[in-house]
Protein backbone atom coordinates (compact mmCIF):
# COMPACT_ATOMS: atom_id res chain seq x y z
CA UNK A 1 0.00 0.00 0.00
CA UNK A 2 1.13 3.86 0.29
CA UNK A 3 2.65 2.87 3.43
CA UNK A 4 4.93 0.88 1.39
CA UNK A 5 6.31 3.80 -0.16
CA UNK A 6 7.32 5.34 2.98
CA UNK A 7 9.16 2.37 4.37
CA UNK A 8 10.73 1.73 1.14
CA UNK A 9 12.92 5.13 1.61
CA UNK A 10 14.32 3.35 4.63
CA UNK A 11 14.58 0.01 2.97
CA UNK A 12 16.60 1.19 0.51
CA UNK A 13 18.96 3.28 2.83
CA UNK A 14 19.82 0.68 5.36
CA UNK A 15 20.64 -1.47 2.77
CA UNK A 16 23.20 0.44 1.22
CA UNK A 17 24.36 1.03 4.83
CA UNK A 18 23.36 4.61 5.04
CA UNK A 19 21.67 7.11 7.76
CA UNK A 20 18.64 9.07 7.34
CA UNK A 21 19.33 12.01 5.92
CA UNK A 22 16.59 13.78 8.36
CA UNK A 23 18.60 11.70 11.37
CA UNK A 24 21.78 12.94 10.39
CA UNK A 25 21.39 16.17 10.08
CA UNK A 26 18.84 16.88 12.45
CA UNK A 27 21.31 15.68 15.15
CA UNK A 28 23.98 18.63 14.22
CA UNK A 29 21.08 21.50 12.99
CA UNK A 30 23.00 24.23 15.19
CA UNK A 31 25.89 23.54 12.69
CA UNK A 32 24.08 23.98 9.57
CA UNK A 33 23.22 26.84 6.93
CA UNK A 34 20.16 28.48 7.80
CA UNK A 35 18.72 28.05 4.65
CA UNK A 36 19.85 23.95 4.61
CA UNK A 37 17.99 24.04 8.32
CA UNK A 38 14.45 25.71 6.71
CA UNK A 39 14.85 23.26 3.58
CA UNK A 40 15.29 20.40 6.75
CA UNK A 41 12.20 21.60 8.20
CA UNK A 42 10.30 22.04 5.00
CA UNK A 43 11.34 18.38 4.23
CA UNK A 44 9.95 16.94 7.40
CA UNK A 45 6.68 18.62 7.69
CA UNK A 46 6.12 17.13 4.46
CA UNK A 47 6.76 13.91 5.39
CA UNK A 48 4.72 14.07 8.68
CA UNK A 49 1.80 15.26 6.76
CA UNK A 50 2.41 12.81 4.27
CA UNK A 51 2.39 9.24 6.52
CA UNK A 52 -0.71 11.19 8.58
CA UNK A 53 -2.16 11.57 5.42
CA UNK A 54 -1.95 7.76 4.57
CA UNK A 55 -2.92 6.52 8.52
CA UNK A 56 -5.89 9.07 8.28
CA UNK A 57 -7.27 7.44 4.87
CA UNK A 58 -6.32 4.03 6.58
CA UNK A 59 -7.78 4.04 9.34
CA UNK A 60 -10.72 5.60 7.46
CA UNK A 61 -10.95 2.79 5.39
CA UNK A 62 -10.82 0.01 8.05
CA UNK A 63 -7.28 -0.72 6.95
CA UNK A 64 -5.64 0.63 9.88
CA UNK A 65 -6.40 0.43 13.75
CA UNK A 66 -4.94 2.30 16.07
CA UNK A 67 -5.58 4.84 18.88
CA UNK A 68 -3.21 7.84 19.12
CA UNK A 69 -3.97 10.70 17.00
CA UNK A 70 -3.04 10.20 13.46
CA UNK A 71 -0.08 13.06 13.30
CA UNK A 72 0.62 11.17 16.75
CA UNK A 73 0.84 7.97 15.38
CA UNK A 74 3.24 9.38 12.19
CA UNK A 75 5.76 10.96 14.66
CA UNK A 76 5.91 7.92 16.22
CA UNK A 77 6.03 5.42 13.15
CA UNK A 78 8.88 8.07 11.88
CA UNK A 79 10.90 8.41 14.73
CA UNK A 80 11.14 4.63 14.92
CA UNK A 81 11.99 4.36 11.38
CA UNK A 82 14.95 6.90 11.96
CA UNK A 83 15.95 5.76 15.18
CA UNK A 84 16.30 2.03 13.81
CA UNK A 85 18.33 2.83 11.03
CA UNK A 86 21.27 3.90 13.76
CA UNK A 87 20.44 1.72 16.10
CA UNK A 88 20.17 -1.61 14.12
CA UNK A 89 24.12 -0.59 12.88
CA UNK A 90 25.08 -0.76 16.53
CA UNK A 91 22.86 -4.13 17.58
CA UNK A 92 22.02 -6.36 14.46
CA UNK A 93 20.87 -5.68 10.90
CA UNK A 94 17.89 -7.41 11.48
CA UNK A 95 16.70 -5.31 14.10
CA UNK A 96 15.92 -3.01 11.64
CA UNK A 97 13.45 -5.23 9.75
CA UNK A 98 12.29 -6.28 13.17
CA UNK A 99 10.71 -2.59 13.90
CA UNK A 100 9.49 -2.17 10.74
CA UNK A 101 7.64 -5.04 10.19
CA UNK A 102 6.10 -4.74 14.13
CA UNK A 103 5.17 -1.32 13.25
CA UNK A 104 3.46 -3.09 10.35
CA UNK A 105 1.75 -5.38 12.08
CA UNK A 106 0.83 -3.13 15.04
CA UNK A 107 -1.45 -1.02 12.65
CA UNK A 108 -3.12 -3.60 10.80
CA UNK A 109 -6.84 -3.71 11.76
Amino acid sequence: GKLNAFFSIYDETQAEGNICLVGSLASSLNTVEPEVKEQLEILVQKILEWVTAILKEGRKKGVFDFKAAPRTKALLIITNMLASLQLSRLTDEKDFKTIKDTIIKELKA
